[in-house]
């Protein structure tokens, strides 16, 4: 397993809700904005600021299927990007499968 694959695997592991991001990406920016609302805590993995943050981003599009950001994760399972993220938090999806994991009062 590649330092990468292992750096993912631990951080998925470290919190329940992970957020690979990158600083200037307004997407990224929108879905710290959906958790901040909802007032939920969430890691977040700045991919930008890693010097190995593009070999992150590469495992990533093998794990998920897509190489854009955010890539977000609920107990280890990936919601997709903002637009998907925005998507179940309008149709009240994501609530409650944050109140399902204890997540959400």
């Amino acid at each position: 397993m590649s330092s990468a694959s292992s750096f993912i695997e631990q951080t998925l592991d470290s919190s329940p809700v992970v957020i690979f991001s990158k600083r200037y990406c307004p997407y990224c920016i929108k879905a710290k904005q959906v958790f901040d609302d909802l007032q939920v805590s969430y890691h977040t993995v700045e991919l930008d600021g890693r010097a190995d943050g593009s070999d992150i981003q590469k495992v990533l599009k093998q794990m998920t299927g897509a190489s854009t950001v955010p890539r977000v994760f609920v107990n280890k399972q990936c919601l997709g990007g903002c637009s998907d993220l925005e998507e179940m938090y309008e149709n009240n999806k994501l609530q409650t499968l944050l109140k399902s994991n204890g997540l959400l009062q």
